[in-house]
């Protein structure tokens, strides 16, 4: 009995771990590995084919332990693709009102009790009381100039730290909301590795030498790759069309839109005859001879969005169909991409 109660009393004890070695050790290891190698090197690394990683130095480890960890190179060029991919076309400054928009509003209406303690903890400001005003904060914060996914990761895991521990469970549970946070910022493919580095370092913070010896106990681990290890790095190596099939990426491709030139939208019982496609730009004239342009993104959305009264038309008459994409309230674009560098 008394055996029992210390047995009890010692796993009540035990630290807990968020990290699946067992199935991510592999991808730990190479953000690891990533985050202390010069940036020209980092595609090397997190390169899912390559199954020739060297072992690790003791060097190399005690870098990893001691130094700060820049996991920016890892995550910069998928969530710049991302981001660029989710406002194309669009001015940086209407895409920009639009996020901000978007976010708030998504922001203002959450009810889940753990997405709202996400909120809270990862923007100091309650679900309601959000305003674009926090968006503009958090946009300087993490992604103006660039995706600063390593910023946002050690502000994320600072807030749950409690006298230089950090509380590694609040974090599990939370784990798909900080998720959804990282979305709205850097891009949904991003987000996937974002989560795996905030859990990586809330570990690393409150015990590296445990988390590096059970990370790199098998050499050869970051060289045999799981299926879910490589879909990440996939999508982490070739930017935000890696991974997809060539049916997958032509089913994502609405039209050539070179094609288009002549055909007809019809929109609010009005239409006008597409002239031409240049600088990101659909150019139209109307019946009465008037012209307009408008940005190539903002025609995908309104002619693939669900029940849409803007149609188009071929010059037979015969409709051609876009794929729908039925927008949920929580698919958030990430902060559009000024380009500015820092």
């Amino acid at each position: 009995m008394v055996a029992t109660e210390r047995r009890t009393q010692s796993e009540q004890q035990r630290e807990p771990e968020i990290l699946d070695v067992n199935g991510f050790g592999g991808l730990y290891g190479r953000f690891l590995l990533a985050s202390q190698t010069p940036e020209s090197e980092v595609s090397t690394i997190i390169n899912p084919d390559d199954n020739k990683q060297s072992e690790p130095s003791i060097a190399t480890i005690s870098k990893i332990i001691t130094d700060k960890r820049d996991y920016n190179p890892i995550t910069q060029k998928l969530s710049t693709s991302e981001r660029q991919e989710a406002w194309k076309g669009i001015e940086f400054e209407k895409a920009y009102e639009s996020w901000k928009k978007q976010v708030t509003e998504a922001i203002n209406k959450t009810t889940d009790e753990k997405r709202a303690e996400t909120i809270k903890a990862i923007s100091g400001k309650s679900a309601l009381d959000f305003n674009e005003s926090d968006a503009d904060k958090l946009y300087i914060d993490f992604c103006k100039g660039k995706s600063d996914t390593t910023t946002f990761a050690n502000s994320v895991v600072s807030t749950f730290k409690t006298d230089g521990n950090v509380d590694l469970a609040k974090i599990a549970d939370l784990s798909s909301d900080i998720q959804w946070f990282a979305k709205n910022l850097f891009g949904k493919e991003t987000a996937v590795a974002v989560s795996k580095i905030i859990q990586l370092e809330a570990e690393m913070t409150n015990n590296p030498n445990k988390v590096v010896r059970k990370i790199f106990a098998d050499k050869q681990r970051v060289n045999e790759l799981k299926p879910a290890e490589k879909e990440i790095l996939k999508s982490l190596y070739g930017g935000l069309s890696a991974g997809k099939t060539e049916a997958e990426s032509k089913e994502d491709e609405v039209v050539d839109y070179s094609s288009l030139i002549g055909h007809t939208i019809q929109y609010q019982g009005k239409k006008h005859t597409i002239r031409d496609f240049k600088d990101n730009r659909i150019h139209i004239v109307s019946e009465r001879g008037s012209r307009r342009t408008m940005a190539i993104g903002e025609l995908e959305k309104k002619l693939g969005k669900v029940g849409s009264k803007w149609k188009i038309f071929d010059k037979d008459g015969v409709p051609v169909s876009f794929k729908a994409n039925e927008t949920k309230d929580e698919d958030i674009d990430p902060a559009p991409w000024d380009q500015v560098d820092n």
